[in-house]
């Protein structure tokens, strides 16, 4: 692996205006998962972890904008046609990890975000999408897709991945799926809880995906309603919401009992790796 350039920013705000303002068109959720109190007078570490949505068509401002950040890993939490039809565009010394959270199960509520997000909103199949997601169906869907998160062995191994590389490897990460609130947003409520972040923090910075992707799929929302659609059961696949990580913390602990044995048991991690993973995580 390429060793990246050494980084000239540690947040967002150190950027060059142009390179800020490129990075945040092409990924408006980019944003850094550390910087939150993780009590016991530390705080989860800053400009180290960024969790983002996908990474395609970044012109060399936003390129730029990573290498500024001292990004030297990439995790793509997505599916292979959520790839295929939207590859990422990186620096070339950036290494891209192929993480798929979903590969056992690629037709889900999250992965469904993917095509709403490249829809202009014409020639919806009204009927066809309200008899999937009608009547509750679209909340019960992605309760179930948080489920998964922890049930999925394609998940546990993409999850070990990326926290390995926090143990293991050097240089700062950024982690995405397709719109950074789903798949990308247990990867963060992951690292934060475990470094001791409290969950109102967590669920706080997890609930800001829904300000940060309102532009790119309220107007599918709209459309879809416009319609003739059910566009509030549409929106539940757009947005985040408390019950989703509540879904997945719930599992979580039906599981495995709590973090450690989630940690040991569903990643496969060692007591010294976890040692190591909680040292890295603080500042």
């Amino acid at each position: 692996m390429t060793d990246s350039p050494e980084s000239s920013a540690t947040s967002l705000t150190d950027l060059p205006v142009d390179q800020r303002t490129a990075l945040l068109a092409a990924a408006p959720n980019f944003r850094d998962a550390g910087g939150l109190d993780a009590g016991r007078g530390r705080d989860l570490r800053s400009g180290t972890f960024f969790r983002t949505g996908q990474l395609v068509a970044m012109d060399a401002a936003a390129q730029a904008a990573l290498t500024s950040l001292g990004i030297a890993r990439v995790f793509d939490l997505r599916t292979e046609a959520e790839r295929v039809g939207g590859p990422d565009t990186l620096p070339l010394h950036v290494e891209l990890v192929i993480a798929d959270v979903l590969a056992d199960t690629p037709h889900s509520g999250a992965t469904a975000v993917a095509a709403l997000g490249n829809s202009r909103g014409r020639g919806f199949p009204v009927d066809e999408i309200d008899a999937v997601i009608g009547g509750g169906r679209a909340k019960d869907l992605m309760i179930d897709t948080y489920r998964d998160f922890i049930q999925l062995p394609s998940a546990n191994a993409a999850y070990r991945a990326l926290v390995s590389s926090v143990i293991h490897d050097s240089g700062a990460v950024a982690f995405h799926c397709t719109a950074g609130k789903d798949r990308t947003g247990w990867a963060a409520a992951l690292l934060q809880m475990v470094a001791g972040v409290d969950e109102t923090a967590v669920m706080a910075d997890y609930l800001a995906s829904n300000a940060r992707t309102a532009a790119q799929y309220g107007p599918v929302v709209d459309a879809f309603g416009a319609a003739g659609g059910d566009a509030a059961a549409l929106r539940c696949l757009v947005d985040v919401d408390e019950d989703y990580l509540e879904a997945a913390l719930a599992q979580m602990t039906a599981t495995h009992g709590g973090w450690e044995a989630y940690l040991g048991n569903g990643l496969g991690l060692s007591a010294a790796e976890m040692d190591t993973l909680t040292e890295r995580l603080l500042a």
